[in-house]
């Protein structure tokens, strides 16, 4: 894993200010700091899966922190429909006091409250689970790994160089800015396309789970019938 501050000496590097003459430590954190956000945010590289408790008798369950786009719930390894209020209170006016098993979940993106339907009727620690793509770990000190394999890194160090090149400075190289732009786009496009194959080779099966999907295998005779047999 490479650290905040490897990245920050790459990205000097790059720019060819190793003493600091144009650009700042701080004002290439900056921008390490935005460009991974962004990278998490088009990438959707970093999968998460967390337990998010069901407490007897409670409606509302916060998100973990590094959420950033739900990709689904499930309750006892059942995948479990997002459903929105007004549905609800339609089709049935106690729906936000029922308790019982829970067979649907409302989100609001704002307040990163989740309201499980029917309210839990137990408590079980594990029952529900969130997937997630992450916003990955909050990069504060130079120490600090990135969630991601080093290759991935390289592509949120290209648009650091692009966003500084770009910048009014005494180091400001517009020409140059579009370049390193264009890799950057070329590594989310890599990324994408990786993450698109991944779910393709998977099918989805009872109960939510899902198995590999590949090329199936040529048929086989039995053993005896794979070649000449000398006969007694």
């Amino acid at each position: 894993m490479r650290t905040q501050a490897q990245a920050r000496a790459r990205i000097r590097q790059f720019l060819v200010d190793p003493n600091s003459q144009v650009w700042s430590d701080t004002t290439i954190d900056y921008h390490i700091i935005e460009s991974y956000g962004a990278f998490c945010m088009q990438a959707k590289a970093l999968y998460a899966r967390t337990d998010v408790g069901d407490v007897a008798s409670q409606a509302d369950y916060s998100l973990p922190t590094a959420f950033q786009q739900l990709i689904r719930c499930t309750w006892d390894d059942m995948t479990v429909p997002q459903r929105f209020e007004t549905e609800l209170s339609n089709a049935d006016k106690n729906w936000d006091t029922e308790e019982g098993d829970v067979i649907g979940f409302t989100l609001d993106t704002i307040t990163g409250l989740l309201r499980k339907w029917k309210i839990p009727a137990t408590t079980d620690a594990t029952k529900f689970k969130v997937e997630y793509y992450s916003r990955g770990t909050s990069l504060s000190a130079d120490a600090t790994e990135f969630d991601l394999p080093v290759w991935m890194v390289d592509i949120i160090e290209f648009r650091c160089v692009a966003m500084l090149l770009g910048q009014e400075s005494d180091g400001q190289d517009l020409e140059g800015s579009g370049w390193w732009m264009q890799q950057w786009m070329e590594g989310i496009h890599k990324v994408r396309t990786k993450r698109r194959a991944l779910v393709r080779n998977h099918t989805q099966v009872m109960g939510g789970a899902s198995r590999p999907q590949g090329t199936p295998g040529l048929a086989q005779y039995p053993h005896h019938y794979s070649g000449p047999r000398r006969v007694r």
